[in-house]
């Protein structure tokens, strides 16, 4: 069991949007970046720039930030991938009514599972993709190229 990539996928697109601003930047060496298909990058692509985060030029051209990377937090990321509501831990739909464990394991995971969700939108809320960049960038030697 995995837990969804998308958020992480998300995150690597926008960086290499960000790391190489020098134009627009196609899906085809996105997915390369990822090693993913670029249909995957379209996807992903296509709720970010729903969110405001980029924008893609028509015929294959590839996408560009629309913002400043210091000013996209990874929570709005986070939230821009996630299908509604959607949350890191979930149940097992069926556990036995008759057991006292299955009968009361959700209500007694409930506060803890929710604490940790908290927790981890504040702590994604605290850093942005400029953060990450900047970082990637000190790791590869290579500083103040690019936007952001």
């Amino acid at each position: 069991m995995r837990i969804n990539t998308q958020f992480p996928v998300a995150v690597h697109i926008l960086a290499v949007l960000s790391y190489f601003a020098d134009g627009p930047v196609p899906s085809e060496k996105i997915a390369a970046s990822v090693g993913t298909n670029p249909v995957v990058v379209r996807r992903i692509l296509a709720r970010l720039k729903r969110h405001g985060m980029v924008e893609t030029k028509p015929g294959g051209k590839g996408s560009t930030l629309c913002r400043e990377p210091g000013t996209i937090t990874l929570q709005e990321i986070y939230d821009a991938v996630r299908s509604g509501k959607e949350i890191l831990f979930d149940f097992h739909p069926n556990p036995h009514p008759d057991c006292p464990v299955g009968a009361t394991i959700a209500d007694a995971l409930a506060t803890p599972l929710q604490s940790a969700q908290s927790a981890l939108e504040t702590e994604l809320a605290s850093f942005t993709l400029l953060d990450v960049v900047e970082s990637m960038r000190l790791r590869n030697g290579r500083h103040g190229k690019g936007r952001g």
